[in-house]
């Protein structure tokens, strides 16, 4: 008799132990679907911003001298807004090759597009290349 009460106790103890961890485990699933979504949520928020910053950096200019150009919001002065050091480096050089008056227009076309434009100041930029004297026709100094 003893032995049956005890069996008894214990069975209930049991179920008692196995309700408690059917709850802890409905409660761990639960915090782990919670987790799940925010992890979602941050993964999303995450790719709006790194989209956000790739709109950003294509309205982003710089004039000469480093000074910032500013477009709605925007002010940037950093080489950074090339890709690679190598665009930087090409920059410098066709800006040099347009500085010493060798095919200045086709520099110019290279400039405005390395430096991203407007397609209306890129038109007038090329305009004024046009009224430009042939290089072979200047005097060398």
């Amino acid at each position: 008799l003893f032995r049956s009460v005890a069996d008894g106790e214990s069975r209930r103890s049991d179920e008692v132990t196995v309700v408690d961890l059917q709850t802890q485990l409905s409660q761990k699933t639960a915090l782990l679907n919670e987790a799940t979504l925010k992890e979602q949520e941050f993964k999303e928020q995450i790719h709006t911003l790194a989209d956000q910053l790739k709109n950003y950096e294509r309205n982003v200019f710089v004039t000469p001298l480093g000074t910032p150009y500013r477009e709605g919001n925007h002010c940037h002065t950093d080489v950074s807004v090339f890709g690679e050091p190598t665009e930087f480096e090409y920059l410098r050089k066709v800006l040099f090759e347009y500085m010493m008056g060798r095919e200045t227009k086709t520099m110019a076309k290279v400039i405005t597009t390395v430096l991203r434009f407007p397609s209306d100041q890129t038109q007038k930029i090329l305009e004024r290349e046009d009224t430009r004297p042939l290089s072979w026709l200047r005097p060398s100094s």
